[in-house]
């Protein structure tokens, strides 16, 4: 079994980072979304631990094949912008059942329903796990490979393993791996993706032959029950 190399030190984002961010439109990504909620908190870490995770690295990205360049998180959830959505939807339906009791309620409830996040053009994207290694491959024209790997606890060793054989067989040259802390939050009954962490793979003998320094080498994969 091939070694792996890790390029650059582990990076994060968490929820304190994104709101530091003033200007998200540098991530072409629309304003209207950001202000409406309408793509994913996951989606902006993403996108941030990536764009740190290069800076640390030394060189310029750009001198590598975007082709050979690929892009996978294991994130097993955006669930919170699909609620947002289905909150929305929903709550119009006790809104048209309240019209016929009091026009004080009906009032009401439009005022209430109209406070919910507005559905965008990126309202569908934002609730895909899978469109989080596209929309980095997309910013940062990567297009060697974009996939999101979920197997729950074992997500992040999958992904380990499938990326030791894209780069043993020269498929690719560098994967960004994408993961996350996801714990369930009991009082607002949802799963949290709270820090997001950025890691750089590449074969040991390419990160010599590149002078890129090498801060870690992964030889076994453990998998839990």
């Amino acid at each position: 079994i091939k070694k792996i190399a890790i390029i650059g030190k582990e990076t994060c984002s968490t929820d304190k980072d994104i709101e530091k961010i003033n200007n998200w439109a540098n991530y072409n990504i629309p304003p209207i979304s950001i202000k409406q909620k309408q793509i994913d908190i996951s989606h902006l870490k993403a996108l941030n631990t990536v764009s740190l995770a290069i800076k640390k690295l030394g060189v310029p990205i750009s001198i590598f094949n975007a082709e050979k360049i690929g892009v996978i998180s294991a994130i097993p959830t955006t669930i919170q912008t699909a609620f947002n959505s289905f909150k929305r939807t929903s709550y119009l339906e006790i809104v048209h059942g309240l019209t016929e009791i009091s026009s004080d309620l009906k009032e009401l409830s439009n005022k209430r329903w109209s406070s919910f996040d507005k559905i965008t053009e990126d309202t569908a994207h934002g609730v895909l796990n899978n469109v989080i290694a596209g929309r980095v491959c997309n910013f940062f024209n990567f297009t060697g490979l974009s996939l999101n790997i979920d197997s729950d606890l074992n997500s992040t060793a999958v992904a380990i393993d499938y990326s030791r054989h894209a780069l043993s067989n020269n498929e690719l040259d560098i994967i960004f791996i994408i993961t996350a802390d996801s714990k369930y939050n009991s009082k607002k009954n949802k799963i949290e993706n709270s820090t997001f962490y950025a890691n750089i793979l590449c074969l040991p003998s390419f990160a010599q032959s590149h002078g890129l320094k090498i801060t870690d080498v992964l030889e076994g994969i453990i998998y839990g029950d």
